[in-house]
């Protein structure tokens, strides 16, 4: 586990569920058996207050995200983001926002980590792009 996936973890899962992650994404051991959560449960361990659909968040949200979204994208001429992803081969990778949008190899679940403590993506296990919730967590 790097430093972005501890932010994340310190900020967007509850309480009593951070510990549990922090421990179990450390050890190769268990962080496979650990990302399994991200196809089916993770919704249940996230701060819901921080939790937006992301084809129809609140209107004020949508904008301070997409602001948001602008300033990083001049800061980050490549659009990196970190992936948390139940796939190995791009689970801890660097990868563009909308390859990363688009990927198929993610659609077994993943969080797409713009900014740790800000901004990430999360969408559950779906057969194809369009279908299975696809969630915005914004912490502003």
């Amino acid at each position: 586990m790097n430093t972005i996936e501890e932010t994340f973890i310190k900020t967007f899962v509850m309480r009593d569920r951070r510990e549990s992650w922090l421990h179990r994404l450390a050890s190769p051991k268990t962080r496979t058996k650990q990302l399994h959560r991200l196809a089916h449960s993770f919704d249940r361990d996230l701060d819901h207050r921080y939790m937006y659909d992301k084809e129809q968040p609140p209107d004020h949200v949508a904008v301070k995200v997409e602001q948001l979204l602008t300033e990083w994208k001049k800061s980050n001429q490549q659009h990196l983001c970190h992936i948390i992803a139940f796939s190995s081969e791009r689970d801890g990778q660097l990868m563009n926002l909308e390859e990363a949008e688009t990927d198929y190899s993610l659609t077994f679940g993943a969080v797409i980590v713009v900014i740790p403590d800000t901004l990430a993506y999360y969408h559950t296990e779906r057969s194809n792009l369009s279908q299975q919730p696809f969630y915005i967590l914004f912490r502003p």
